[in-house]
């Protein structure tokens, strides 16, 4: 599901939320050495079962709106959903939007060998202009996986 667009969207995913419908979360990354031209992807797939959700509590993410910014009418990190997570089957970023243990994966196939890592960076995009590309830092790993994002 993508972000909803109406309050109706909102009660419709949330409600069959409820009523036990899986929630899918796709991701899709792609990871390229702009200097070697290898390129990695894969797909990462996550699904969240939740408690039963009230009507209350879906009035309260329409009025406090930030869910029209979260695929899926929801998110996990959100004090309003957190307690309401039954279930996830895969990984906790897979469902938040950056799986980071495949991205670390894929930078790391992506990485040139015999070359040392300060060699290649920072490497200007030719892409995105203005953006710098580097590798990701060992504490990056642990700073992105328990942060908690504030919605919009």
């Amino acid at each position: 599901r993508e972000k909803p667009e109406s309050a109706d969207d909102v009660r419709t995913f949330l409600s069959s939320y409820s009523e036990g419908a899986t929630a899918e979360c796709v991701n899709g990354i792609v990871v390229h050495n702009l200097r070697t031209g290898a390129r990695y992807g894969a797909n990462e797939v996550a699904h969240v079962n939740f408690h039963p959700i009230s009507e209350r509590t879906i009035e309260t993410a329409i009025a406090q709106g930030g869910i029209f910014a979260s695929a899926g009418a929801f998110a996990i990190q959100d004090p309003l959903f957190a307690p309401l997570v039954r279930q996830i089957i895969g990984s906790r970023e897979a469902v938040i939007g950056l799986p980071i243990d495949t991205l670390h994966t894929l930078l790391s196939n992506a990485k040139e060998v015999g070359v040392p890592l300060a060699a290649c960076l920072p490497l200007p995009s030719a892409m995105a202009p203005g953006i710098t590309v580097r590798v990701a830092r060992p504490t990056d790993h642990e700073d992105l996986r328990y942060e908690t994002l504030q919605p919009y």
